[in-house]
């Protein structure tokens, strides 16, 4: 089968490392797999193997107005068109918002099924009024949407009621091997919490409920792992409640859990609203004892509605403190809480969720015959 997969770049991010892992499934499996970049050529925090085509089609860009994005938009379009035409996919698996906004829009008039990937909640991640306007006529072309939560099957069924929707988890990462010497935060216990700094993150609730437990933990560090927008405002936040010492801010990191100890390490997904969270599950594979926000369905289901993690109420403060102190108390339940979150390996292996993938696509490719 040729597939061709649509991402705009290959960063740090959880749409990206499904991509990566899937064309690299793919074509391991001896299908011949294309991934369109809207990035420019050349590597990415996620690297695809020589087996996977790769093209760079250097048309990300920042418009200053309207008519300049409506010709930039018109060029992308152009550009895309041409590529995908020149591969002649059976199908494309198109990742994010835009991108698959666009990449249907460039196959207008083509016999090519185009699956449409959202990885986040689309209900909540903003995109824009324009390019709402485009999602709500474009997605009706879509011969099927993989969503990862069932709040976002449902929001999908509204936006283009005649496409199916199927609820689609991430597959379980590699294990990364553990690394010698200190950890980038620093040796000794520690809170990490590994995703981009944004609000929708919720670092700012978890910065107040550590700093809540700062005088009695004393021996604990927090580590934030990633950039984004809101890293000055959560150093300033972290410099207020007067635990700027205490946190470390260590920026991106290619493979966070091969530091982490599981016995010295409680891992914190405090988030405001998710899809599916891919640290998250990453942190349990990795054995981690986890506390997440109930902010979303596909998170209670990977915590097994708490019996593979501790499950707190969105931006509740104290509860977080309270699970949080939990944690750092009792070596021994975060043993046994580590223990039972490394049961995700297997509810999330690779050739589980890849035969999912390759029942939608058969089921998309049938029903164009």
């Amino acid at each position: 089968m040729r597939l061709a997969l649509t991402i705009a770049d290959m960063g740090p991010g959880g749409a990206q490392r499904v991509a990566a892992l899937l064309a690299g499934w793919w074509a391991g499996k001896g299908h011949e797999v294309s991934v369109v970049l809207l990035a420019p050529p050349g590597p990415g925090f996620f690297r695809l193997g020589p087996e996977v085509k790769t093209i760079g089609l250097a048309v990300l860009s920042e418009s200053g107005n309207f008519f300049s994005a409506l010709k930039a938009n018109a060029h992308r379009l152009l550009t895309m068109r041409r590529a995908l035409l020149e591969l002649a996919p059976e199908a494309v698996v198109s990742f994010m918002d835009r991108t698959n906004v666009l990449t249907l829009l460039a196959l207008l008039g083509m016999n090519i099924p185009v699956v449409i990937s959202e990885r986040n909640d689309p209900a909540r991640q903003e995109i824009g009024k324009h390019w709402r306007w485009l999602r709500g006529a474009a997605y009706k072309r879509a011969a099927a949407a993989a969503v990862v939560s069932l709040e976002a099957a449902e929001f999908l069924r509204g936006v283009a009621p005649g496409v199916p929707a199927r609820v689609v988890p991430n597959p379980a990462p590699q294990l990364s091997e553990r690394k010698g010497g200190p950890p980038p935060w620093g040796r000794g216990p520690v809170v990490l919490a590994v995703g981009r700094l944004s609000s929708q993150k919720g670092l700012d609730v978890l910065l107040r409920a550590f700093a809540a437990l700062a005088d009695r933990r004393p021996e604990w560090r927090l580590a934030l792992v990633g950039d984004g927008p809101e890293a000055p405002a959560l150093r300033e936040l972290a410099g207020q409640l007067g635990i700027l010492e205490r946190v470390s801010f260590t920026g991106n990191l290619g493979e966070p859990f091969a530091y982490a100890d599981p016995a010295q390490c409680v891992y914190a997904l405090p988030s405001r609203y998710e899809g599916f969270p891919n640290a998250l599950l990453e942190a349990m594979c990795h054995g981690l004892p986890v506390i997440a926000s109930d902010c979303s369905s596909a998170v209670a289901e990977m915590l097994a509605d708490g019996r593979r993690g501790i499950m707190v109420p969105v931006e509740d403060q104290a509860r977080l403190t309270q699970a949080l102190d939990e944690l750092m108390s009792d070596p021994a339940k975060r043993g046994a809480l580590g223990q039972a979150a490394g049961e995700a390996r297997q509810v999330y292996a690779m050739e589980k969720v890849a035969a999912q993938w390759d029942d939608l696509l058969t089921a998309v490719l049938e029903g164009r015959r």
